[in-house]
């Protein structure tokens, strides 16, 4: 039957807090590969932002979604927001209107945006603190908020995807790196969209290399010899650097056994961790296929998805886009 009425309540009940949950086609592979993608990064985003910046914890202390002094429990940060306001940039056909969209829809969102980066707020016209003026324009913004554009293109599509995560990220980001990174991160997303559940970690890895080859990125040296299974993360945490980040996102993928260890390994590495959880919560449940067993996952009924009021919409975008 089309629609995911029945499933939400008889399956993951909390759902019904999210806004047109009920008109997406769950039967369909690709709807619910992207619809599982899109929950696995709101739930990483709510789930990593108690423990960002903090001190480190070991995985197995990592469990339970947790309470943030200031913060609603459950509330997702900028991370979602701005990936959400991307994808509705996607209607528009042309990259260069899509750019400009975002970016009004940025400015029509600022009350309702928690934890802006300091690229982003750079961007706007608002304060940034003299310790972050040094990182504006290369921080993991851009791929935190393109990864998911990944998603709407096949992998025969890559010249097509390229130019649209080129056009949105240079909204806010003007850094080759931050860029590089965006495009290497939408390249493993489409991948994993294309091969139902069955990728293996080396193609993976192997889509990120082959992605900074075609653009003749200067990181590709670093990535290489990397290794995301032997990577060892830097003691300080996971700064916003974005190849960093883009190096802690493939170990948590390569080292989960399931959605919820993603989140643990995430958060574990300390920094910046509710857009580590976020990235590689959404790109091990599009690479797994693992929309059944992200839903299994108890504390994602605390989250607040009544205020993601765009996500099913975002989900519709996606597949309209891939289907253009």
């Amino acid at each position: 039957m089309k629609g995911a009425g029945n499933f939400v309540k008889n399956s993951a009940p909390w759902l019904k807090e999210l806004k047109g949950i009920e008109k997406l086609d769950l039967q369909d592979p690709f709807i619910r590969l992207v619809t599982g993608g899109f929950l696995a990064y709101a739930a990483g985003d709510a789930f990593g932002v108690p423990f960002e910046f903090a001190p480190r914890r070991k995985v197995e202390e990592i469990t339970l979604l947790e309470k943030k002094d200031g913060w609603p429990l459950g509330g997702v940060s900028d991370d979602t927001l701005l990936s959400l306001l991307t994808i509705q940039a996607l209607k528009e056909n042309d990259n260069s209107v899509a750019a400009v969209t975002f970016l009004s829809l940025l400015r029509s969102q600022i009350p309702n945006l928690r934890g802006l980066g300091p690229t982003t707020r750079a961007a706007l016209g608002l304060p940034v603190k003299e310790s972050e003026r040094e990182s504006i324009g290369n921080t993991n913004g851009a791929m935190m908020r393109t990864s998911l554009v990944g998603l709407a293109f096949n992998s025969d599509r890559a010249k097509e995807r390229r130019d649209c995560v080129t056009a949105l990220a240079k909204v806010t980001h003007t850094k080759q790196p931050a860029i590089d990174c965006a495009l290497a991160l939408s390249a493993a997303m489409s991948l994993a969209s294309n091969m139902n559940g069955k990728a293996s970690l080396i193609q993976l890895n192997s889509a990120v290399i082959q992605e900074l080859k075609e653009i003749d990125s200067e990181l590709l040296e670093s990535f290489i010899d990397f290794n995301p299974i032997s990577w060892s993360s830097p003691n300080e945490g996971i700064p916003l650097n974005p190849a960093i980040t883009l190096k802690a996102v493939l170990f948590t993928v390569a080292k989960a056994s399931d959605c919820a260890s993603a989140y643990s390994i995430a958060c574990s590495l300390g920094g910046d961790t509710d857009t580590v959880a976020a990235l590689s919560g959404s790109l091990y449940c599009v690479w797994q296929d693992a929309f059944y067993e992200l839903i299994e996952i108890p504390w994602l009924q605390e989250i607040d998805w009544a205020e993601l009021e765009t996500l099913s919409d975002s989900v519709q975008v996606i597949n309209a886009k891939r289907n253009r």
